[in-house]
């Protein structure tokens, strides 16, 4: 099955001092990471009020979302805070089982 994750993307301070050509080589090396590890980037929005970029991309399974975000990181540019992302439709399909396991 699938697994969806939700990154919010920032820079660290060596971004600062890349020239544009370095910097470009950078985001094109985050995303082949993303697809070496099998990732399709899904939806890219900018969050104006975090200062970051939010990235919706799909994984394989959840290992492989994990590897790609420590190969992004450790290359030094950005940095990343990512976890799953839930559709609506998913996390209200659970209700029934919640309701029922919780007792209420």
């Amino acid at each position: 099955m699938a697994h969806l994750s939700a990154s919010k993307l920032t820079f660290t301070p060596k971004w600062d001092d890349l020239s544009d050509d370095e910097q470009m080589a950078e985001q094109v090396a985050a995303i082949g990471i993303v697809t070496k590890f099998g990732g399709t980037i899904k939806s890219q929005h900018v969050l104006m009020t975090d200062g970051c970029l939010l990235t919706i991309t799909e994984y394989p399974d959840e290992i492989a979302a994990h590897k790609a975000v420590l190969a992004i990181v450790r290359r030094g540019a950005f940095e990343l805070q990512s976890q799953s992302a839930l559709t609506l439709e998913e996390l209200v399909s659970w209700q029934d089982e919640i309701r029922a396991v919780a007792g209420k």
